[in-house]
């Protein structure tokens, strides 16, 4: 999953915004990719903060890494959702 994912998810129980991530685990993967503006457009999941504050070399280093395990957490309604193997579950249960 990439942190730039945090900038549209919403809690699928209360569309609580936005989720926080916790107790994750990253790997560097190589890119290419050079953006041309921030890519983020509400939150940017990497620094956290809005995407006014960050620049393009902030972008180019959240594109080079995958968050592949953690604990995605609305503050809203503190439903927890698991990330296994990058991959986010939104499971109700």
């Amino acid at each position: 999953m990439k942190f730039r994912l945090l900038d549209v998810l919403v809690c699928p129980k209360c569309n609580g915004y936005p989720l926080v991530l916790l107790n994750y685990t990253t790997e560097t993967i190589e890119t290419q990719k050079k953006p041309r503006a921030v890519l983020c457009k509400k939150f940017c999941g990497m620094k956290g903060k809005s995407p006014s504050k960050v620049d393009l070399n902030d972008c180019e280093t959240c594109l080079s890494i995958e968050v592949v395990a953690g604990e995605l957490v609305c503050k809203s309604c503190g439903a927890r959702y698991g990330i296994y193997k990058g991959v986010p579950s939104f499971l109700i249960g």
